[in-house]
């Protein structure tokens, strides 16, 4: 006896879902770990105070609405200690670049953590409503700050260059 046309048709539409699955998110994967790994690390212009900006560069791939696969940067060692919080002052100190620094007052408020924890709880509570994609992230409350403040780049540069890049990364299904 012959199948439901319907049955058939969506037996072929899973496959359709599965190889492009399996094609897409790998080459996404790859993408997002040279961005945060080498593309955006290099891209910055503000000084590591704690190491909590760099280390918490991260991305989520998101497929039907959930996070599949989380990435983060791994070419710098950990934080030298946690985010600072607004008002907290720090005096005759080295940074995480190994700077000495005279004098710092901490201007935004935090939650007092580490980088890579928030960016790791900004991905999970993400809401994608796309088939596939991509997020980037800092785990520091004044990336912002940075960004529109002191026009420093954080992300912006990466987000530009992603645009352009993202599509020239795939290679293309072989047949």
């Amino acid at each position: 006896m012959a199948k439901d046309i319907t049955k058939q048709f969506e037996a072929i539409e899973n496959e359709i879902h599965k190889s492009m699955y399996y094609c897409i998110v790998p080459q996404m994967t790859q993408f997002g770990i040279r961005m945060v790994n080498h593309i955006l690390p290099n891209q910055t212009e503000f000084r590591n105070l704690t190491g909590n900006t760099i280390t918490s560069l991260a991305f989520g791939i998101y497929y039907m609405g959930n996070l599949e696969i989380m990435g983060f940067n791994k070419h710098y060692p950990p934080p030298i200690r946690n985010k600072l919080i607004k008002g907290e002052e720090l005096f005759d100190f080295e940074d995480y670049d190994g700077a000495i620094r005279k004098y710092y007052c901490a201007k935004i408020h935090t939650d007092a953590g580490y980088g890579q924890n928030t960016s790791m709880d900004f991905l999970k509570s993400y809401k994608s409503t796309r088939q596939f994609e991509m997020v980037f992230t800092t785990g520091t409350e004044y990336s912002v700050y940075l960004e529109n403040k002191r026009k420093l780049n954080v992300l912006s540069e990466g987000y530009e260059y992603s645009i352009s890049a993202f599509l020239k990364s795939f290679k293309p299904i072989k047949k």
